[in-house]
């Protein structure tokens, strides 16, 4: 049990299509992020704005280039079975993850052909 968290390429919006993309465990900070800013519910699911991708991919990017601002920039989440909330080595490896995936994201943007999704399960 834990944080589970998908990112799904979306072709139908009954998501009968659906197909995922990527997927990540206990990244809290990227739960944080769409809590804050689109208060999600487990298991729903939010479309993903191409703003949203530069934003977290900028967000990611400073803060892998300077630690001390991942309280202010990209800050961790508690929540049940969240995982950790220090900013350690498991921080920046899921950092790095998200900046990976983000990046892909946003060269495989074609929001005429398909969307993308973000889905928790905790």
């Amino acid at each position: 049990m834990g944080l589970d968290q998908y990112i799904y390429k979306v072709t139908e919006q009954d998501f009968t299509k659906k197909k995922e993309f990527a997927y990540l465990r206990k990244a809290n900070s990227l739960q944080g992020y769409f809590e804050e800013k689109y208060h999600i519910e487990n298991l729903e699911y939010h479309k993903i704005s191409k703003e949203d991708v530069k934003d977290i991919l900028t967000r990611v990017t400073q803060v892998l280039n300077d630690i001390s601002l991942a309280p202010k920039l990209f800050p961790s989440c508690e929540g049940f079975l969240y995982g950790s909330t220090g900013y350690d080595e498991w921080y920046i490896d899921d950092l790095k993850s998200i900046q990976e995936i983000f990046s892909k994201i946003l060269e495989e943007w074609n929001d005429k052909e398909y969307e993308f999704y973000y889905q928790s399960w905790y």
